[in-house]
């Protein structure tokens, strides 16, 4: 477990951690199940994973995970989580960071903007998520614009996919970077972030 804390004030947390944790221990766990309760049935990626949910062997989940998505290095995906900065350690959210993207793209050219992506050092941003019973409590857009200003003084670069159309004008006005064309034949978009794009945020687009 690595604490890489960048204190910051929230509507209503005063202040939360954010911590890297070891994907076999029991904090991992906890994390997982949100998860998979928010994104098990429509993120592709997760279906295989379902089972694990109910495994009582760290060790054994994280080897299928790393094996899941042919890791052989187990920094290749890590565990970030905001917790409360008591005794407790209350998990409040979470998200997970991968060095390739775990998408798999049927446009081509999502797929190789994706790998140039991570080729320059972006790691991939996925399961972005506030536990269930704390969701809309103060963890809106301006949550989401604080975790990207964390990740972006932590990781540097960070990639990610937006499902929901409407959403992309509201990460560009945080100053991430559209990197997909509009119309492609996933129907989703890939998006960046980073210290330059975060001081300049790029142009809106028509969504509609």
């Amino acid at each position: 477990m690595r604490d890489i804390t960048k204190h910051f004030n929230l509507q209503h947390k005063n202040i939360m951690k954010i911590i890297e944790r070891s994907l076999a221990g029991r904090a991992f766990a906890i994390q997982f199940e949100q998860i998979m309760l928010e994104f098990g049935s429509c993120i592709p990626w997760l279906e295989p994973l379902k089972p694990l949910s109910f495994s009582t062997n760290g060790k054994y989940v994280r080897d299928r995970i790393l094996q899941s998505f042919r890791c052989r290095d187990p920094f290749d995906i890590t565990s970030l989580q905001f917790v409360t900065p008591d005794c407790s350690g209350e998990y409040i959210a979470g998200m997970m960071l991968f060095r390739y993207s775990p998408e798999r793209f049927i446009d081509a050219g999502n797929q190789a903007i994706s790998k140039e992506l991570a080729s320059s050092g972006y790691s991939f941003l996925s399961c972005l998520q506030v536990r269930n019973d704390l969701r809309n409590q103060g963890y809106g857009a301006g949550f989401v614009g604080k975790v990207f200003r964390t990740l972006v003084q932590t990781h540097g670069k960070v990639q990610w996919v937006v499902a929901n159309r409407r959403s992309i004008n509201t990460y560009i006005s945080m100053g991430a970077t559209l990197q997909s064309p509009l119309v492609n034949q996933d129907g989703v978009w890939l998006m960046s972030y980073n210290r330059k794009t975060a001081a300049s945020p790029s142009h809106l687009f028509n969504t509609k």
